[in-house]
């Protein structure tokens, strides 16, 4: 799944990884993948939020801070169609950026972040989400799990946001998942890539 940009390849995948995901069907289509990114990205990834300046990050009202991963090599690679093909047949349907987040964006959570209770983010205008969890030092003491639901909001799965992992999931009306509380010092960070099906 290389991409030829200016006179080199770029992937920021560990291809082998990629090629092996699977996609879970209940209680919705989902998948989690972990050692998804390669070292030379990670890196990159790494030095390429440290400077975003403080000014281009807004602040939701619950207290994460959120900014666009102005990384143009990435956005060409993950909005280019070979990739967006790779993520239609994952999810058995064609895709294309999203509308409403037409842009990667990372996502920081402060230390003691109280979490976000189950919800589905159907409100949002967007059909899959494909989150990165890119902080390093986590434990089970640090909380901040993925916690995808049944239907009527019971726990069906919890993901650890180990560092260099993926989870992606549908979002709709039934697709109801949660963040747990951070329970320590630990700052949780993600990078997203919101798509809409065709």
């Amino acid at each position: 799944m290389p991409m030829e940009i200016g006179k080199s390849m770029f992937t920021p995948f560990n291809e082998a990884v990629f090629e092996r995901i699977e996609v879970r069907h209940s209680p919705f289509r989902h998948l989690f993948s972990e050692n998804i990114l390669n070292h030379e990205f990670l890196l990159r990834l790494q030095a390429v939020i440290a400077a975003i300046s403080d000014e281009h990050f807004g602040k939701h009202a619950s207290g994460y801070r959120f900014a666009h991963y102005p990384d143009e090599d990435f956005i060409r690679f993950v909005y280019s169609q070979p990739f967006l093909q790779v993520i239609g047949r994952l999810f058995g349907r064609p895709v294309r950026p999203s509308k409403q987040f037409f842009l990667p964006q990372v996502y920081i959570f402060p230390e003691n972040y109280r979490g976000l209770p189950p919800h589905t983010d159907a409100s949002d205008k967007r059909d899959l989400a494909m989150i990165f969890y890119i902080a390093q030092g986590w434990d089970e003491r640090c909380g901040g799990e993925l916690r995808v639901l049944n239907s009527d909001k019971s726990p069906y799965q919890v993901f650890s946001p180990v560092y260099n992992s993926m989870s992606c999931m549908e979002l709709f009306e039934k697709s109801w998942h949660e963040v747990l509380p951070v329970k320590s010092s630990w700052i949780r960070k993600t990078l997203i890539i919101d798509f809409d099906y065709l």
